[in-house]
């Protein structure tokens, strides 16, 4: 049953990824994301309530701790960065970005738990680098530039490199709690991140998308400072 469980994954991602580029038509990459992880996380919790297992188990805070960086990295962090790159250069050079995900997560379980490198893990890792090489050298969609298309890249490689090390990080914890459990803590540490951004007017203007992320991020850096030295 493992493969038809590894097929129907990938018919389900796909057939998710061409929805969320049609939502990402008319909201913002955090509003999208926010929306997702919100409505993940009610439906997680009860589920979880629903299993009989419940949201505070007798595991070490340590566990809980690394549960809610994952999410805070794989989830929040990744799925907007994500979201980015699918608006900017569309479903099919995303897809061959995400190839780069399995090579990331080889690497991190190489460099944080120790896991060993075969000569096949090399080559296949060198084979999607290739690929996404080439994917780079890919017409950009109509309408869209050199940098923007790089830019859109730039952000595909990122939402990769974060999901993959807050999936590695998360190991050691997921192999010995409930997966269930596991993954709503998950969520709800990724959704405990989002929320104090999101406050209404926070929303209203990552939901109009007239104003970018990193736009607002840099004035709230400076305000915050200037807060601090007041």
């Amino acid at each position: 049953m493992g493969e038809f469980y590894a097929l129907m994954c990938a018919v389900v991602w796909a057939t998710a990824v061409i929805f969320l580029k049609r939502s990402g038509e008319t909201f913002s990459p955090f509003a999208l994301n926010l929306f997702r992880v919100g409505v993940s996380s009610a439906l997680l919790v009860v589920t979880v309530y629903a299993a009989g297992q419940g949201l505070l188990l007798d595991a070490p805070v340590r566990d809980y701790l690394v549960l809610v960086a994952s999410g805070v990295i794989a989830i929040a962090l990744a799925d907007t960065m994500f979201h980015k790159s699918l608006n900017t250069i569309g479903a099919g050079v995303t897809a061959i970005i995400d190839c780069l995900y399995s090579p990331l997560v080889v690497t991190f379980a190489f460099l944080l738990i120790d896991e060993r490198l075969s000569v096949f893990h090399l080559l296949g890792m060198a084979l999607i680098l290739g690929g996404v090489l080439l994917a780079s050298r890919i017409e950009s969609p109509a309408g869209l530039d050199r940098a923007a298309q790089v830019k859109g890249i730039l952000w595909g490689v990122g939402a990769m490199i974060a999901l993959s090390l807050g999936v590695v990080m998360a190991k050691p914890v997921l192999e010995r709690s409930p997966l269930l459990w596991a993954t709503t803590v998950r969520q709800l540490g990724a959704l405990a991140f989002m929320l104090p951004v999101a406050t209404p007017p926070n929303a209203i203007i990552y939901g109009s998308g007239e104003v970018p992320i990193g736009k607002m991020a840099r004035a709230g850096i400076i305000l915050n400072i200037i807060g601090v030295v007041v």
